[in-house]
């Protein structure tokens, strides 16, 4: 069981060392299990289009282990250079800790509590919610008894899906995946994300702010009551988040610093959001904004081309697998023409309103952010601070409102659950970016990179 696991997290630390080998070693750690697990799945789907079994074990970890020999044989001019910048390093002395920020030191206890005591409710407890049970879990278990993702679940003469089966496959076959290893759960997947969600945007928002200000930020995120109480459930949405809002952060940046290693991170990474839920195109749309003005800047279009590609073409494949190999119709229930009801909006919003300002639900999250706007908007106005960070917050926000309005329901109390269930975890990909804003602004450099920095 360790020693698989072991050969996942090799594999994605050495796609990141073969091409994306100048992010933070922090960074490396928190991405290597996300990325490795997202090849593997995708490696899964490829046995099963070719006809080879899903639920072979020795199969998979075969594969998996040649993979990782592959990328970090590719990887030894690094290697060689990283050992060779070991002779010439000084050595450590106790004396470069002082002085001690022992309110850092605070807040990474408070961490290491959040986090252990998260990741240990996530183990212990069997998976229960309804979602996995009829879904996630349940597509997972059929996958591992029957080695095909085309199974019975889908037999036209008995259907059991559900619309939750029908999300792109990377959870349910993560999922399948902790089986095959020999788990009698799933959940240790939900726990793996819950600490590279911990550990890449501790590293992300250290690059641009003092220690105490990634301690805190971080801190506010793993706490975030909906956040933490999904991330040790059988979910997607954690995982979800990670590809996500770490994806966008990567490409933000390769946009401001230009280092490619980034843009190759964040590239993987929102390809694998969108191989895990279909919403995350708002994200995809995001990074593309990125990689657009970059374009403008450099004239030159390979990434782009290259980002968008591979971001449409998998969209519309799982879409022409779900109608011509599944043969089963997405209740997406999308209006696909543009139309005006102000009164639905109005409900729609009342709704958003209630949710998103639900400190029960989200804390002091919302709160700081809109303050910081606030306190900031003379900056952003008048020298134009910030623009491009703001725009990945608050662009794709805007869009996944406009997916909700377009959606078939007018919001009276009957489609509450749209906005209480779906809308409302899926928040959770807009708060590392929304909290990476609020560290990153001309107050908040202000306060931690000057008057509270030792």
């Amino acid at each position: 069981m360790l020693g698989s696991w072991t050969i996942v997290f090799l594999l994605g630390l050495g796609v990141i060392n073969a091409a994306a080998k100048d992010i933070r070693v922090l960074e490396k750690l928190g991405f290597a299990m996300p990325i490795g697990l997202g090849i593997a799945t995708l490696l899964l789907f490829g046995f099963d289009l070719v006809g080879l079994p899903m639920n072979s074990s020795s199969l998979l970890i075969g594969s998996l282990a040649a993979l990782a020999l592959a990328t970090h044989a590719a990887a030894i001019p690094y290697y060689r250079t990283w050992f060779a910048g070991l002779k010439n390093r000084e050595k450590f002395s106790i004396r470069q800790l002082w002085p001690i920020n022992f309110g850092w030191l605070v807040l990474m206890g408070c961490i290491a509590a959040v986090v252990y005591t998260v990741v240990a409710k996530t183990v212990f407890w069997p998976v229960f919610i309804h979602d996995s049970v009829n879904g996630y879990d349940f597509l997972a278990r059929v996958i591992q008894a029957e080695g095909t993702f085309n199974n019975s679940i889908f037999d036209p003469s008995y259907p059991l899906y559900s619309p939750r089966t029908l999300y792109p496959p990377l959870t349910p076959l993560s999922f399948s995946i902790s089986y095959m290893f020999g788990h009698d759960s799933a959940k240790i997947i939900t726990a793996i994300f819950y600490v590279s969600n911990t550990l890449v945007f501790y590293s992300m928002l250290k690059r641009y702010s003092s220690h105490l200000a990634a301690a805190l930020f971080s801190l506010l995120f793993i706490i975030t009551p909906e956040f933490a109480a999904f991330s040790a459930l059988s979910s997607p949405n954690p995982m979800c988040t990670f590809y996500s809002a770490m994806g966008v952060l990567s490409l933000y940046v390769w946009y401001r610093e230009n280092l490619n290693s980034y843009f190759v991170v964040g590239w993987l990474s929102i390809i694998l959001a969108m191989w895990t839920r279909t919403e995350s195109v708002v994200f995809f749309a995001a990074g593309g904004l990125l990689l657009l003005l970059k374009t403008i800047e450099t004239k030159q279009f390979v990434k782009l081309a290259l980002y968008a590609i591979t971001g449409i073409g998998i969209f519309f494949f799982w879409r022409y697998y779900l109608a011509n190999v599944l043969m089963v119709d997405n209740p997406d229930n999308i209006i696909k023409h543009l139309y005006w009801d102000g009164e639905k909006l109005g409900r729609m919003m009342a709704k958003v309103k209630a949710v998103t300002f639900n400190m029960q639900f989200f804390g002091v999250l919302v709160y700081l952010f809109l303050a910081m706007v606030a306190i900031n908007a003379y900056f952003h106005i008048r020298y134009r601070e910030g623009l491009a960070l703001l725009s990945i917050v608050i662009l794709p926000w805007l869009a996944y409102m406009f997916i909700y309005y377009q959606l078939d329901t007018p919001y009276t109390n009957d489609g509450a659950v749209w906005i209480e269930s779906g809308y409302k975890r899926g928040l959770f990909y807009f708060f590392p970016l929304a909290l990476f804003y609020c560290a990153n602004n001309r107050v908040a450099n202000m306060v931690f990179n000057k008057w509270l920095k030792l």
